[in-house]
């Protein structure tokens, strides 16, 4: 019996801590918004438009005692024509870093040209960020055939 009570007892602490535990990780989520309870940071939309479509990319950052502690990024689009058609993003990450920290994301779209060829659409954004809220941008569109 007292087996049987430890082992529902265990079972149920550990239920709690996994509840516990939850909301702590739910701002890394993809396509939430990230949440800290010190400084937040972010790059504001950075948009790539293109006569057919519109990426829009937002990195948030979390800084606590001049560290950055977490980051988080979004990516939102707008398809302005039906010749495209949102595919997903490819590629995303975040490399933590020492004294800045690295965000990387491609997504895709899939496009039929005036030639009737389908390509992939693919804007990128690179960003180095850094504690004091400032961040260099690098990106643009790659193509490939499909």
């Amino acid at each position: 019996m007292r087996i049987r009570l430890g082992a529902v007892a265990l079972a149920g602490c550990a239920a709690v801590l996994g509840a516990v535990a939850q909301p702590a990780a739910a701002g890394t989520v993809v396509g939430e918004r990230l949440t800290c309870a010190s400084d937040l940071r972010t790059t504001g939309p950075l948009e790539i438009v293109n006569a057919d479509w519109t990426y829009v990319y937002t990195l948030s950052w979390c800084v606590l005692e001049g560290r950055i502690v977490d980051a988080e990024h979004v990516v939102e689009h707008v398809v302005h024509t039906s010749n495209c058609t949102w595919a997903g993003r490819k590629k995303e990450e975040i490399d933590r870093g020492v004294s800045a920290w690295k965000a990387f994301d491609m997504s895709e779209f899939v496009c039929v040209g005036g030639d009737g060829k389908t390509e992939g659409v693919n804007p990128w954004v690179d960003v180095t960020f850094y504690p004091d809220g400032h961040f260099d941008r690098d990106g643009g569109v790659a193509r490939s055939a499909r």
